[in-house]
């Protein structure tokens, strides 16, 4: 007799968080998605000179867009939480965006308000961080806010 095993249904949503310390941060992120989600899912890391990130995957769809979270050569790192599936784009591209072209924090707003400008998204937020400074961006289709942390 073989043993089911019941999972429960939830809405998965992440956890992401910034410490900043003296010499840099410690900058973490869980992934709290459904048991389907991780069954006969592929995890795709994407490692090259500029960045180092995991790939993005489209709740929706169930298709690998954008990135989920990551760190680039200027020491900036990005991970993001869902909030709501759309039929939109995934925040996971807009977390790409940020991650190849951050270098300093007064590119995330520009860039931010550039993407959501030509995009609709699906609702999530998106943890930008570097020693010294944090955005949080939340999204949802063309909504969109950008309040900056100075520490």
């Amino acid at each position: 007799m073989q043993e089911s095993i019941s999972r429960p249904s939830f809405d998965a949503e992440c956890t992401v968080g910034v410490i900043q310390l003296k010499n840099g941060m410690l900058f973490f992120k869980n992934r709290d998605l459904e048991y389907a989600y991780h069954a006969n899912q592929l995890t795709v890391y994407h490692s090259t000179p500029e960045t180092q990130a995991l790939k993005g995957v489209n709740l929706k769809t169930g298709e690998l867009d954008g990135v989920a979270f990551g760190v680039n050569r200027h020491k900036v790192c990005v991970a993001n939480t869902h909030v709501e599936s759309t039929d939109d784009v995934t925040y996971d591209v807009l977390c790409e965006k940020l991650l190849l072209g951050v270098q300093g924090k007064n590119d995330v707003p520009r860039i931010t308000k550039d993407f959501m400008g030509q995009n609709s998204l699906q609702g999530g937020r998106i943890l930008v961080s570097a020693p010294g400074w944090t955005y949080l961006i939340e999204v949802f289709q063309k909504k969109y806010m950008t309040p900056a942390k100075k520490l």
